[in-house]
């Protein structure tokens, strides 16, 4: 049976011996039943970092929160490659019949040079330097035209990933706000509580938000590189033009005989003015799937 001393409060102690014998009984058994409970709960309440009534309210508004953060930034994503990035690189196959032409006559030009001159551009793909011609870049040269038009074309991408940041933090924005004011609605009994939690949410706000600029940046730098691969010849291992014309290149420094001068040109011409698998075709194929993979 539980005494006074079993209490081991002193002031519960002090308190109860102060009572008459019956009210002592009656005035302990209610601490024990109604207020040391109440105490108990309370203490755990304080020490709680989050004290929320309706868990199951929480746990739904932090899941349709998550659920809709990262299709709303994917759909960001896609209506950027959509409306600023496809546009840019699709010059490319719409207008290949004139990129065509260019580069035929191009080739015509150089159809006069030496047999040997002519073969030994084709060993290298397209980028030597002779004594009698100097230093010619015949995929520069050909591609002129085309990258005229898609510097154009292109010019409005830095724009379009600022603006891309921009609606991507409003975005963000927007939905912290919306899940901290849901949090506030289901927290009915403790708002000072609540304030650690919703601190920690706006420290992953800004976090998020950081995590996204870069992504955008990276993103950036992604899409020139894939702009020098359409636009620069230099690197020939990376530009889309020569990598197109690579088989044609080394069949056509393979070739030998008396008529070989004449069947190199016609290679080169059948290859540029194919009306399928045309070198401007696999170029924009090539832009896109590697824009595809970055975004």
């Amino acid at each position: 049976m539980m005494d006074i001393n079993s209490t081991n409060i002193p002031a519960l102690q002090a308190f109860l011996c102060a009572l008459p014998a019956f009210r002592r009984f009656k005035a302990f058994e209610n601490r024990h039943e109604r207020e040391l409970p109440w105490l108990l709960d309370h203490l755990a309440w304080a020490c709680s970092p989050i004290k929320i009534d309706g868990t199951e309210e929480l746990h739904e508004i932090l899941l349709s929160t998550s659920g809709t953060v990262a299709p709303d930034i994917s759909n960001s994503f896609k209506k950027f490659f959509d409306e600023a990035i496809v546009p840019g690189i699709a010059t490319i196959k719409t207008n290949k019949a004139a990129y065509a032409t260019y580069a035929t006559d191009k080739l015509r030009e150089w159809s006069y040079w030496h047999n040997q001159t002519y073969k030994t551009f084709c060993i290298h793909r397209g980028n030597w330097r002779t004594q009698k011609v100097g230093r010619r870049d015949w995929n520069e040269e050909m591609l002129e035209l085309l990258v005229q038009d898609v510097d154009r074309e292109t010019n409005g991408w830095e724009d379009a990933m600022s603006d891309l940041t921009k609606i991507i933090s409003a975005k963000l924005d927007a939905k912290i706000s919306k899940l901290i004011a849901e949090l506030h609605g289901a927290n009915r009994s403790s708002t000072a509580s609540m304030n650690l939690f919703v601190r920690l949410v706006q420290n992953e706000q800004t976090r998020l938000k950081e995590r996204c600029r870069a992504r955008v940046e990276k993103l950036q730098s992604d899409l020139m590189t894939i702009k020098q691969r359409v636009t620069d010849t230099q690197d020939m291992e990376q530009s889309y033009f020569v990598r197109s014309l690579e088989k044609t290149y080394d069949d056509c420094s393979r070739m030998s005989g008396s008529s070989s001068h004449t069947r190199r040109t016609e290679a080169l011409r059948s290859k540029i003015s194919k009306k399928v698998r045309d070198p401007f075709s696999e170029m924009f194929d090539l832009a896109n799937k590697d824009a595809e993979k970055v975004i």
